[in-house]
């Protein structure tokens, strides 16, 4: 997708998501809308051990929140939501709270260059082998765990 304003929050944001991904696992992000060289934006990342992770980058340092190795298996539908307030990083799958980061002071993602939004993979570089769907971003807006709950009870029934 083009550079986007709305595609550029920075004092907080919800990316959400469901994702099946395909035998054997494969290490990919699946969003992309950062750049690690100059420190900016956030992506989403699954790996080759079964954990997912997302990154998000304030001009000066990038910082990921990673589930545990074995969190997600192939061939299985998972929800994926991931929240910042401009200060706590947490990340959630199906619904509960699978890691937090809080940083020591308040923060703002950064951006600098003009960048597309990549959904499926990075680029040419890696791709994201499995299906994707329902992927919302919600502009400057971290949904709390009651919020996070309903994404995943109203579509779960959709992926199971």
């Amino acid at each position: 997708m083009p550079d986007d304003a709305r595609l550029r929050p920075s004092n907080a944001i919800t990316i959400s998501a469901w994702l099946k991904p395909s035998s054997p696992l494969q290490t990919a992000r699946w969003l992309d809308r950062g750049t690690y060289s100059t420190y900016e934006g956030y992506v989403g990342d699954i790996w080759d051990d079964g954990k997912v992770s997302v990154v998000l980058c304030d001009g000066s340092a990038c910082y990921r929140v990673a589930s545990a190795p074995g969190t997600i298996s192939p061939d299985v539908w998972y929800h994926y939501a991931a929240t910042f307030d401009g200060k706590t990083i947490k990340l959630y799958i199906n619904s509960e709270l699978e890691s937090s980061l809080e940083l020591d002071q308040k923060t703002q993602i950064y951006y600098i260059t003009p960048n597309t939004l990549e959904i499926g993979g990075e680029g040419t570089i890696t791709f994201y082998y499995g299906a994707l769907s329902d992927v919302m971003i919600f502009n400057d807006v971290a949904l709390p765990q009651n919020k996070i709950n309903q994404l995943y009870n109203v579509f779960s029934r959709f992926y199971s």
